[in-house]
Protein backbone atom coordinates (compact mmCIF):
# COMPACT_ATOMS: atom_id res chain seq x y z
CA UNK A 1 0.00 0.00 0.00
CA UNK A 2 2.62 2.48 0.68
CA UNK A 3 4.86 1.36 -2.32
CA UNK A 4 1.16 2.70 -3.92
CA UNK A 5 1.34 6.23 -2.14
CA UNK A 6 5.19 7.08 -3.39
CA UNK A 7 4.54 6.44 -7.06
CA UNK A 8 1.29 8.31 -7.37
CA UNK A 9 3.29 11.19 -5.49
CA UNK A 10 6.14 10.40 -8.11
CA UNK A 11 3.52 10.64 -10.99
CA UNK A 12 2.20 14.15 -9.27
CA UNK A 13 5.70 15.47 -8.89
CA UNK A 14 6.32 14.56 -13.02
CA UNK A 15 3.54 15.76 -13.62
CA UNK A 16 3.79 19.39 -11.75
CA UNK A 17 7.70 19.55 -13.45
CA UNK A 18 5.93 19.34 -16.61
CA UNK A 19 3.49 21.81 -16.47
CA UNK A 20 5.98 24.50 -14.79
CA UNK A 21 8.30 23.42 -17.53
CA UNK A 22 6.14 23.98 -20.61
CA UNK A 23 4.63 27.31 -18.50
CA UNK A 24 7.85 28.27 -18.57
CA UNK A 25 9.18 27.89 -22.00
CA UNK A 26 5.76 29.26 -23.34
CA UNK A 27 6.55 33.19 -21.11
CA UNK A 28 10.35 32.91 -23.33
CA UNK A 29 8.76 31.98 -26.18
CA UNK A 30 6.16 34.69 -25.61
CA UNK A 31 8.65 37.42 -24.37
CA UNK A 32 10.93 36.72 -27.57
CA UNK A 33 7.94 36.84 -29.80
CA UNK A 34 7.07 40.36 -28.54
CA UNK A 35 10.15 41.63 -29.13
CA UNK A 36 10.40 41.35 -32.60
CA UNK A 37 6.70 42.34 -32.61
CA UNK A 38 6.82 45.81 -31.21
CA UNK A 39 10.18 46.64 -32.41
CA UNK A 40 10.78 44.62 -36.08
CA UNK A 41 14.10 43.30 -35.06
CA UNK A 42 14.97 39.65 -36.10
CA UNK A 43 14.71 37.99 -32.74
CA UNK A 44 15.05 34.20 -32.17
CA UNK A 45 14.56 31.99 -29.17
CA UNK A 46 17.10 29.51 -28.33
CA UNK A 47 17.91 28.49 -25.38
CA UNK A 48 15.78 30.92 -23.17
CA UNK A 49 17.47 33.89 -24.93
CA UNK A 50 16.43 36.51 -27.25
CA UNK A 51 18.96 37.05 -30.34
CA UNK A 52 19.02 39.58 -32.64
CA UNK A 53 21.37 39.62 -35.17
CA UNK A 54 21.74 42.00 -38.15
CA UNK A 55 24.58 40.89 -40.55
CA UNK A 56 26.62 44.10 -41.76
CA UNK A 57 25.78 43.24 -45.73
CA UNK A 58 26.26 47.15 -46.19
CA UNK A 59 30.10 46.97 -44.99
CA UNK A 60 32.43 45.80 -47.86
CA UNK A 61 35.53 45.43 -45.66
CA UNK A 62 39.35 44.59 -47.16
CA UNK A 63 42.19 43.48 -45.09
CA UNK A 64 45.36 44.40 -46.38
CA UNK A 65 44.06 45.29 -49.87
CA UNK A 66 42.05 41.46 -49.89
CA UNK A 67 38.35 41.32 -49.87
CA UNK A 68 36.78 39.80 -47.17
CA UNK A 69 33.64 38.05 -46.16
CA UNK A 70 31.76 39.86 -43.10
CA UNK A 71 31.65 36.74 -41.23
CA UNK A 72 35.22 36.38 -41.08
CA UNK A 73 35.55 39.68 -39.79
CA UNK A 74 32.42 39.56 -37.44
CA UNK A 75 30.64 42.17 -39.32
CA UNK A 76 26.91 42.25 -37.50
CA UNK A 77 24.84 44.01 -34.82
CA UNK A 78 24.01 41.47 -32.24
CA UNK A 79 22.23 41.57 -28.69
CA UNK A 80 21.07 38.88 -26.24
CA UNK A 81 18.00 39.08 -24.05
CA UNK A 82 17.22 36.76 -21.36
CA UNK A 83 14.29 37.16 -18.95
CA UNK A 84 14.47 35.94 -15.63
CA UNK A 85 11.15 37.14 -14.15
CA UNK A 86 9.94 41.20 -14.97
CA UNK A 87 13.42 41.87 -15.46
CA UNK A 88 15.55 41.13 -18.72
CA UNK A 89 19.36 41.66 -18.89
CA UNK A 90 20.76 42.88 -22.41
CA UNK A 91 24.45 42.65 -23.62
CA UNK A 92 25.26 43.56 -27.34
CA UNK A 93 28.37 43.88 -29.59
CA UNK A 94 27.75 46.39 -32.43
CA UNK A 95 30.37 46.22 -34.98
CA UNK A 96 30.47 49.77 -36.49
CA UNK A 97 32.03 52.08 -38.48
CA UNK A 98 34.14 55.26 -37.35
CA UNK A 99 31.22 57.79 -38.13
CA UNK A 100 29.03 55.41 -36.64
CA UNK A 101 30.36 55.27 -33.43
CA UNK A 102 28.64 58.64 -31.71
CA UNK A 103 25.79 58.81 -32.57
CA UNK A 104 25.30 54.78 -31.39
CA UNK A 105 26.78 55.46 -28.38
CA UNK A 106 24.54 58.41 -27.72
CA UNK A 107 21.09 56.40 -28.34
CA UNK A 108 22.70 54.10 -25.82
CA UNK A 109 23.35 56.02 -23.13
CA UNK A 110 20.30 58.06 -23.71
CA UNK A 111 18.17 54.85 -22.58
CA UNK A 112 20.60 54.31 -19.55
CA UNK A 113 22.28 51.60 -20.95
CA UNK A 114 26.05 51.53 -19.90
CA UNK A 115 28.84 51.30 -23.17
CA UNK A 116 31.22 48.28 -21.59
CA UNK A 117 34.31 48.29 -24.14
CA UNK A 118 35.19 49.63 -27.85
CA UNK A 119 37.86 48.01 -29.39
CA UNK A 120 39.08 46.66 -32.66
CA UNK A 121 39.02 43.41 -33.85
CA UNK A 122 41.55 44.17 -36.92
CA UNK A 123 44.13 45.93 -38.27
CA UNK A 124 44.89 47.02 -41.37
CA UNK A 125 41.34 46.83 -42.10
CA UNK A 126 39.31 49.38 -44.77
CA UNK A 127 37.26 50.56 -43.73
CA UNK A 128 37.78 51.21 -39.95
CA UNK A 129 35.60 48.68 -37.91
CA UNK A 130 35.15 49.21 -34.34
CA UNK A 131 33.21 46.85 -32.18
CA UNK A 132 30.93 48.63 -29.35
CA UNK A 133 29.84 46.29 -26.56
CA UNK A 134 27.27 47.82 -24.21
CA UNK A 135 25.09 45.90 -21.07
CA UNK A 136 21.91 46.86 -19.55
CA UNK A 137 18.93 45.41 -17.49
CA UNK A 138 15.20 46.69 -17.58
CA UNK A 139 12.18 45.59 -19.12
CA UNK A 140 12.98 43.57 -21.99
CA UNK A 141 10.98 44.98 -24.62
CA UNK A 142 12.50 48.46 -23.86
CA UNK A 143 15.81 47.10 -23.91
CA UNK A 144 15.55 45.66 -27.11
CA UNK A 145 13.93 49.25 -28.05
CA UNK A 146 17.05 50.74 -27.23
CA UNK A 147 18.78 48.21 -29.69
CA UNK A 148 16.48 49.27 -32.27
CA UNK A 149 17.34 53.03 -31.88
CA UNK A 150 21.27 51.83 -31.81
CA UNK A 151 20.33 50.15 -35.09
CA UNK A 152 18.54 53.35 -36.50
CA UNK A 153 22.09 55.02 -36.04
CA UNK A 154 23.95 53.15 -38.50
CA UNK A 155 24.11 52.89 -41.95
CA UNK A 156 22.65 49.66 -42.11
CA UNK A 157 19.48 49.66 -44.24
CA UNK A 158 16.00 49.96 -42.12
CA UNK A 159 15.10 47.47 -39.57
Amino acid sequence: MRWRSWILIVLFTISLLSMWSTQTLHAEESFCQQIKQETGLPATLEKGICTIIIPREDIKARLEGVPLPGEMLDLELSAHIIKTGKKGYLTAEFALLEKEINPVIDRVRQSGISVSALHNHWIHEHPRILYLHFQGSGDPVELATTVKQAVQATTVPSH
